[in-house]
């Protein structure tokens, strides 16, 4: 028996692709693929350009010479002296100022009653407790010198209350009658002398600095010799410095009229007016003040330093910092093409039949000098020659000089800009605001220069 063929065919059914998951599919390894080139990539961190001002710097430290308006007052016999007005208390003219006991018996008697517990006079009490209502109604803490005022005020008010209760004990005892000597001049009176009152600003030199100082106290119940110093009377609030100047230093302060200094005895930082004078063949510093006299009553030299002035630019980190080499052209090689007032130069060229042609070539211009522009190589390369204006005088280039400065990525990729230093403080520079071909301020650099090249496109 034959055998019989089929004639039914298998239908393959069709592959159907789903265009959605395809899609999807695709989005999901691009971002693996993106993620993964991304973690790759070396970080790179942006930081905005923004104004700034360098931290004010110190000069050398000076010593520094007091004068002063300054009267001395001698003893006008030997014996033991009493004061009645204390330290840095204002003295009228006729003033109470201090007594002379021959005999010793008022000092040995002033011993005795300080020795008690002596009760302040009561009328004079008052005044004190009007001082001190008086100080805390007005004090400012912005005039923080002022409480050294009050300090010696209330000082000399406590010890006139309490000679004046002594003295009266003394007197209604019938013991001895004390007769005060008086101040001529009105002021600031101090117990001290030194020998220096008399010298004025023309007796200065610089041996002055170097010399050794001593001063001599004298307090009550010391005994004086006559015609021997016995205390000062300050006259002025008025005051000066005086510091030795180096050729350097002249140099640096020659135009100034104003300085701001730093006292290092208190820390205290203060402007004076200032001007540097001539005595002989030396140079000095001279600063005027019109306050703190009581707060250095007792000093004839002070330790300073003079703060110089701080800069204000553009503040970037130093790490955003780099260097490009550009190729350096004679200014005289330079013209202007055409109807344009850009600054181009004159391009040899060697043509196909052997002769030679020039070409006007505008590159960028980073910085020029009275002697050179300074170009990168967009246009002009090692070895090519440029021909002077109206001139067969040539010159090929090929010097370079580094200049220094930052990556700008206003636009998305790395672009040269230069900079002008100008202060340095810690981890930051402060520069130029008006470099040519530099920065302004919110522009956006490279903070690590060292991690990118120049025309990268930058990912942030």
């Amino acid at each position: 028996m034959s055998k019989k063929h089929s004639n039914v065919v298998k239908f393959r059914r069709p592959i159907n692709i789903n265009v959605g998951v395809v899609i999807c599919t695709a989005i999901f390894l691009y971002l693996i693929i993106f993620s993964l080139i991304t973690l790759s990539r070396d970080k790179i961190t942006i930081y905005e350009v923004v104004k700034g001002q360098s931290a004010n710097e110190f000069s050398s430290e000076y010593k520094a010479l007091i004068l002063r308006s300054e009267s001395v007052t001698t003893a006008e016999k030997s014996g033991y002296i009493n004061f009645y007005s204390g330290e840095a208390s204002s003295v009228p003219i006729g003033g109470k100022v201090y007594a002379i006991d021959e005999s010793g018996y008022v000092n040995d008697a002033l011993k005795e009653a300080a020795a008690g517990d002596e009760a302040l006079i009561s009328d004079k009490s008052g005044t004190i407790n009007a001082t001190i209502s008086q100080f805390n109604n007005k004090f400012n803490e912005i005039d923080f010198d002022e409480v050294y005022d009050f300090k010696y005020n209330l000082n000399s008010q406590l010890i006139d209350n309490i000679t004046n209760t002594i003295i009266e004990q003394i007197n209604s005892n019938g013991g001895f009658n004390i007769n005060f000597v008086t101040s001529p001049v009105s002021g600031t009176m101090t117990h001290y002398t030194d020998g220096m009152e008399g010298i004025s600003e023309s007796d200065i030199t610089n041996d002055i600095f170097s010399a050794d100082y001593k001063k001599k106290n004298i307090g009550s119940n010391d005994l004086v010799e006559e015609g021997a110093p016995i205390f000062k009377i300050i006259t002025s609030e008025t005051w000066y410095l005086y510091i030795p100047l180096s050729d350097e230093d002249v140099e640096e302060y020659k135009d100034k009229t104003s300085l701001k200094i730093k006292i290092l005895n208190d820390d205290l930082v203060t402007n004076a007016d200032f001007e540097i004078i001539s005595i002989g063949d030396q140079q000095f510093g001279k600063f005027k003040f019109d306050k703190y006299m009581v707060r250095y009553l007792s000093e004839r030299f002070l330790d300073v330093c003079i703060y110089k002035d701080s800069s204000e630019g553009f503040k970037i980190p130093k790490s955003s910092v780099t260097t490009k080499d550009f190729y350096v052209i004679p200014t005289a090689y330079a013209s202007k093409g055409g109807d344009s007032n850009e600054v181009g130069f004159n391009k040899q060229q060697f043509n196909e039949d052997g002769s030679t042609s020039v070409v006007f070539v505008t590159p960028t211009i980073y910085k020029q000098t009275d002697d050179y522009y300074y170009i990168d190589d967009d246009v002009l390369s090692s070895g090519d020659i440029v021909v002077m204006n109206d001139s067969t005088s040539t010159y090929q280039v090929s010097a370079t000089e580094s200049l220094q400065g930052v990556y700008n990525v206003n636009a998305g990729y790395t672009s040269f800009r230069l900079i002008d230093i100008i202060a340095e403080a810690n981890e930051y520079y402060i520069v130029d605001e008006n470099t040519y071909y530099g920065l302004a301020n919110y522009d956006n650099i490279i903070l690590d220069a060292s991690t990118v090249v120049e025309n990268e496109v930058v990912f942030q």
